[in-house]
Order: structure tokens, then sequence, then C-alpha cells
């Protein structure tokens, strides 16, 4: 999913607006300010007050290349990752079987740093917000 969003701002101007991946992750694979991370905000309005804003301003916008010019490179290791997934003995085929969607979908599904991850229903998840 990162690499996704990188390579379409790097081809167009485009801001990714990213969630899921923790700050950490995204700081790791990512430039410096080349992405907005939804846990910067306090709330959806608070994020789409700062996206009309920065729709609103070019300089603030254009703040967000300025990484293009900077030659920065985020080594991801892939060549090495790469080579150590093909000299790794090939391990069996797991077969995940499941008896119940339920099971399936919320046991281990989510992590447990995440607080909507932690509400029973749709209700209690707005609450957390």
């Amino acid at each position: 999913m990162i690499s996704s969003q990188r390579l379409i701002s790097r081809r167009h101007n485009v801001v990714p607006v990213v969630m899921g991946a923790s700050r950490e992750e995204y700081r790791a694979a990512a430039p410096y300010h080349s992405y907005i991370h939804v846990d910067d905000f306090a709330s959806p309005k608070e994020l789409a007050e700062y996206l009309r804003l920065l729709g609103s301003s070019p300089s603030l916008y254009n703040q967000y290349f300025e990484w293009k010019g900077t030659g920065e490179f985020v080594n991801t290791y892939f060549w090495c990752r790469l080579c150590a997934m093909l000299h790794a003995p090939p391990r069996p085929a797991e077969r995940l079987r499941r008896t119940s969607f339920q099971e399936w979908w919320h046991d281990g599904a989510c992590r447990s740093d995440y607080d909507v991850a932690k509400a029973r229903s749709v209700r209690d998840s707005d609450a957390l917000l």
C-alpha cells in the first residue's frame, strides 16, 4: 500500500492522505513531508479543514513536493530482501480454514493499537473519533 501511494505522488503532484500503517512505518518508507497521515489530526473534521486550507494555498501545497528536488532516497533494501527470499528454503503451502466469518474477521484481524478496532460497532467507533 505504501509503495503504490508513493508511486502516484511521484508521477503526479498528488499528496497522499494515508492511514493504516503507523506514522513510524511511513517515516521509514517515505521522504519527510511527502504525505499526510490521518493520525496527525484529532478528528476527521480537523483533517478536512487542513485539506481545505491546503487546497487554497499553493505555497503550502507545494511544500509537499520539495522532497522531489532533494535527491533523498529511502533505502528499503529491496535487493537484499529479494535475495534472501530467493535463497530461503521453500515452505510448504499453508491452508487456512476458518469455519466462522466472525472468527476470521475479528480474531487478530485488526491492530491492537488501533482504537477503532476495539469498538464493537460503528456507533462505538464514532464515539472514539
